[in-house]
């Protein structure tokens, strides 16, 4: 009893998950109430017009004081159920992040879900729960609670793959989705498995404190350790675990495709993060190497095979491939540098990654209410809309790297941080890919400012939220390097709670 009540009390520490748990069963409630079949004038007329417009309006609202509630615990440093869940600047930085990306993902997604006439309240209630298992993530430090955090926002995005329900496409990804997804989750469980064997523990403080005092170690730990990190890189969708990433990213809704390229990767990147940097940092010399391979070979097959493409989706998940490549890099130094250059690069990436994908869903054929699909649609862009083009050619130069944008600095940041751990040889490698990728790079800006073909194809206006978002990011981007010190000086802090 005594235990139960010290837990109820400790409740008190964490309101922000208490308020979105408690918010969202709610909001399941109010969705069941106006789906029943009533035949009433007034229920059919809720059901039709405005309870659609009321689970949008409140799932933005939640998010939105989640993150005022998060900011309240920006200072908390605590351990919470045993140490189950952590709470300190690290963790709650990336969980205002999750749920800042996942506004602008619900922000975004209004016009694009009436065009292709999806259940928009079945869309925001699967997406909240993704977000509340992101959030359990980024605080997860027992694996039992990480596999069941993991779960609850993949099954989630399982279901949002497969809601278009009318189009094979998105019915074939989501399935592939869901078998590898579960190959993944079966992997992850083989893994702690052979921790749990192997140690006896499954908190992530009680086997770094093994780890550290206990030198004589067991293959099970360094196999279950591999697995573990197999199964979260699985999740990155890196080489050689990425072949879900171009089908699914192609098959599902293009507002789901933004959302999975953004908010999943800040959950699974600051776990990698942590249980690098603080679980297995004893057992850097088996994971680094792990890290440097994936890293690389993400970065030169993700190239190679980006040069072939098409369709702007695929481009899109493979130029993602290619950016969680040079994570990886920054992971496999081992150095404090290490971790601040993975979230310097982390946040711009995603930044950018959110200006590029709004763009590109901005782009809606007037006609058919349909967006782009190949990389030709974009003919001479800049004649219809030159300030879209001009924006969307910035944004690409940042994913170039090309300077003072806010892209070069974080490839810089990434390349200090080999250099510092004198890890030559992938230095080396990946500079002269970066190099080699403006390349493909500069291919859209030929066809968007430079391409003698015509097309016919006339866009839709822009929507006032979605060019709100495209400017501030762009501006962001383009004027970064004024405020690039004081934004340094920030990620140092809180990558040192994570080594402190």
């Amino acid at each position: 009893m005594q235990t139960i009540q010290t837990y109820i009390g400790q409740l008190n520490e964490c309101p922000s998950l208490i308020f979105l748990f408690v918010t969202y069963m709610i909001l399941v409630l109010f969705s069941l109430f106006f789906n029943a079949q009533t035949e009433t004038k007034t229920s059919n007329y809720l059901k039709k017009y405005k309870a659609p417009s009321i689970v949008l309006n409140l799932s933005i609202l939640i998010l939105i004081l989640m993150f005022f509630l998060l900011f309240s615990e920006i200072n908390v440093d605590t351990m919470l159920f045993n140490q189950a869940l952590t709470y300190n600047y690290f963790t709650n930085f990336f969980q205002i992040c999750i749920v800042l990306f996942s506004i602008f993902c619900m922000i975004t997604s209004y016009n694009y879900i009436n065009n292709n006439q999806l259940n928009i309240i079945e869309y925001h209630l699967l997406l909240l729960g993704s977000v509340f298992g992101a959030l359990l993530i980024t605080i997860s430090s027992d694996f039992l609670i990480l596999y069941l955090s993991i779960e609850l926002s993949s099954l989630t995005l399982y279901a949002l793959s497969a809601l278009k329900k009318n189009s094979i496409n998105s019915t074939e990804a989501s399935l592939k989705f869901l078998l590898l997804g579960s190959i993944s989750s079966g992997i992850y469980l083989f893994g702690t498995s052979l921790l749990y064997g192997f140690t006896g523990l499954i908190n992530f403080y009680d086997i770094m404190i093994l780890l550290s005092v206990n030198h004589q170690l067991y293959y099970g730990i360094i196999f279950g350790m591999l697995f573990l990190f197999i199964s979260i890189l699985f999740k990155l969708g890196v080489i050689p675990f990425h072949m879900w990433v171009p089908d699914i990213y192609e098959g599902i809704p293009l507002t789901i495709t933004i959302f999975l390229s953004i908010v999943p990767k800040l959950a699974y990147v600051s776990l990698l993060l942590r249980l690098s940097y603080t679980v297995f940092f004893p057992l850097l010399k088996y994971w680094q190497p792990l890290f440097s391979i994936c890293g690389l070979l993400s970065i030169i097959i993700g190239s190679y095979i980006l040069i072939s493409q098409k369709k702007i989706k695929r481009f899109l998940a493979y130029s993602g491939i290619v950016h969680m490549g040079y994570i990886l890099l920054g992971l496999s130094t081992g150095f404090l540098e290490g971790i601040e250059a993975v979230i310097f690069y982390m946040i711009i990436y995603m930044i950018n990654t959110l200006n590029f994908w709004v763009i590109f869903l901005s782009l809606t054929n007037l006609e058919t209410k349909k967006n782009l699909i190949y990389l030709t649609d974009l003919n001479n862009l800049y004649l219809k809309n030159p300030l879209l083009s001009f924006l969307f050619g910035l944004s690409i130069f940042s994913m170039a790297g090309i300077p003072p944008l806010a892209g070069f600095f974080s490839k810089f940041f990434i390349f200090s941080a080999l250099y510092q751990s004198k890890m030559f040889v992938p230095l080396i490698l990946s500079s002269l890919i970066s190099i080699l990728s403006v390349f493909y790079y500069l291919r859209i800006i030929k066809i968007m400012f430079f391409e003698e073909k015509q097309n016919n194809i006339q866009f839709e206006q822009v929507t006032f939220l979605n060019s709100m978002i495209i400017v501030q990011s762009s501006f962001f981007l383009l004027f970064f390097f004024f405020y690039i010190d004081t934004f340094l000086i920030f990620i140092k802090y809180v990558g040192l709670f994570l080594v402190k």
